[in-house]
């Protein structure tokens, strides 16, 4: 169980230093519109924990969406690390 547990906080770790340091080093992607129906661009999205408070409600569902799509359809087996 804790082995399980220490994986997915691993897997959030990740992906929050991949969100923050992508915006900050590479750039967004500017001026074009992350929504067009609710008038959102890349620019308006803030980094770190505030960009959650910005995204549309639809965008956050379709991410935690594909999250548990990830999660439920890829075996996860431990200690096989394709050696």
């Amino acid at each position: 169980r804790y082995r399980n547990v220490e994986q997915k906080n691993g897997r959030i770790a990740m992906l929050a230093v991949i969100g923050y340091c992508v915006p900050a080093f590479i750039g967004t992607f500017g001026d074009t519109y992350l929504s067009f129906s609710e008038k959102v661009k890349f620019s308006d999205i803030p980094l770190g924990y505030q960009a959650m408070f910005k995204l549309p409600t639809l965008g956050v569902f379709q991410i935690l969406l594909f999250i548990g799509l990830l999660e439920t359809q890829f075996p996860n087996v431990n200690g096989d690390y394709g050696t």
